[in-house]
């Protein structure tokens, strides 16, 4: 079984969920991107657009870095860069079960290559490359949830959504807070309750819930629901088929408290 990295970062919360904080970026911005699944290109191109500073802006991202697009190794790459954050998507979790049972576990090897995981060729592509298999146990220690800030400026970042709280439709700051203890795991990386299809009635904001970026579920559109902000509008998609629908990569620039605006980059 491979090593676990020598230092993990100091996290919190229950034994199955890992929670991690980062202090608010007083020196420049911080841009949240959605699904990337391997369109590198794509991203370094938005960044220029954007005049990216890695000297003072941070990018965090709410996961699904590798599988279906063209470059998955680039996209885990970022994960070396010191101004970059993520926490675990699907794709991750999926890629990191085949990397820590050495592809013994059958089932999980079948559902990462049925899911876009035919890039990763198991443990002869590790043997091969080193460089993969850092990248793989840092991978293995991503958050599944990112709380950046405090105050007014607090924002998180999730992969799918937060599960319900003990007495509202999803949990608060405060639970969040207390660690999610007794808090299942599927529903920040698996769930697609809150983002799918259309909702009328559902509000864009829930009380005592922090903005909470997620992705997971793509649609051509951001959507903001209970708090959640759905980043994830298939960029992918548009990579791999051209033409095929209004699909976009979608990066949040946020400048401080109540600044934010939202960039579309077409495929």
């Amino acid at each position: 079984m491979p090593a676990t990295p020598d230092k993990l970062p100091q996290q919190q919360g229950s034994d199955e969920i890992r929670i991690r904080h980062l202090p608010g970026n007083t020196a420049g911005r911080d841009l949240v991107v959605g699904d990337l699944h391997g369109c590198r290109a794509l991203l370094d191109q938005a960044l220029h657009a954007l005049e990216f500073n890695p000297a003072t802006d941070r990018l965090l991202s709410v996961g699904d870095l590798v599988d279906r697009g063209p470059d998955s190794p680039a996209c885990l790459g970022l994960l070396l860069e010191p101004w970059f954050h993520a926490v675990t998507g699907n794709h991750e979790a999926m890629l990191v079960a085949r990397f820590l049972s050495d592809d013994r576990d059958l089932s999980a090897r079948d559902m990462h290559q049925a899911n876009g995981g035919s890039w990763f060729h198991g443990p002869g592509h590790v043997a091969s490359d080193p460089d993969l298999a850092t990248l793989l146990q840092r991978a293995a220690a991503l958050p599944h949830l990112l709380v950046v800030g405090t105050g007014r400026e607090r924002y998180h970042l999730v992969h799918a959504e937060l599960p319900a709280g003990r007495n509202t439709p999803v949990v608060t700051d405060a639970e969040i807070d207390a660690g999610l203890p007794g808090v299942a795991l599927d529903p920040l990386i698996w769930t697609r309750q809150l983002m799918s299809g259309w909702a009328p009635g559902v509000p864009r904001s829930q009380r005592g819930l922090s903005t909470t970026y997620c992705g997971h579920t793509p649609e051509p559109k951001v959507r903001r629901r209970r708090s959640h902000v759905c980043l994830d509008t298939g960029a992918c998609f548009g990579v791999v088929n051209p033409g095929d629908g209004d699909y976009a990569l979608s990066i949040v620039e946020r400048t401080g408290r109540d600044c934010e605006r939202v960039h579309r980059f077409a495929t």
